[in-house]
């Protein structure tokens, strides 16, 4: 079973936030995706828990 992955760009428009968040979370660990060449294909999964993290208290 394939994982989905997702662009930088995609990513920050689910989210609703800046590419600058994005890139952040991927250098920091927080969000998991893999580096191909110059482009980061982030994990959908990842990107879900990151979203239910952010909004809590």
């Amino acid at each position: 079973m394939s994982t989905r992955r997702i662009s930088v760009r995609e990513a920050a428009n689910r989210r609703g936030c800046s590419l600058k968040w994005i890139y952040d979370l991927l250098y920091t660990g927080k969000l998991k995706g893999e580096k191909l060449g110059n482009l980061w294909q982030i994990d959908v999964k990842s990107l879900e828990s990151v979203r239910r993290r952010r909004g809590r208290k």
